[in-house]
């Protein structure tokens, strides 16, 4: 009788599992990867941030800047997690703003 109702009870587990699983499977189908373009940009501004960060900047004015780019860089970083590639564009396009004024 025990193992019945134990037995039940793992097949019910189980076929809940598998019906979750069913139908979490299309949504994972759905996901595209950004594209390459905004990879692309992603990689630049990752590289011109890393090698200011690097330089160091000279005074408060660029720092502040660095700060404000590497805040864009995130915010962009999130987007493209979040599936929101426009609004990560434009925050790379932002990061890529700022950080150029310093390099300069």
């Amino acid at each position: 009788m025990f193992l019945r109702i134990m037995w039940r009870t793992t097949a019910g587990c189980v076929s809940g599992l598998m019906a979750l699983i069913v139908l979490a499977l299309p949504a994972f189908a759905q996901t595209t990867a950004p594209p390459r373009e905004l990879t692309t940009l992603e990689r630049q501004v990752s590289l011109k941030i890393a090698h200011v960060r690097i330089k160091g900047p000279t005074n408060a004015a660029d720092l502040k800047q660095l700060g404000e780019a590497q805040r864009a860089q995130f915010a962009g970083e999130q987007a493209i997690a979040a599936g929101d590639y426009k609004k990560a564009e434009q925050d790379f396009l932002r990061a890529n703003v700022l950080i150029s004024a310093i390099s300069e």
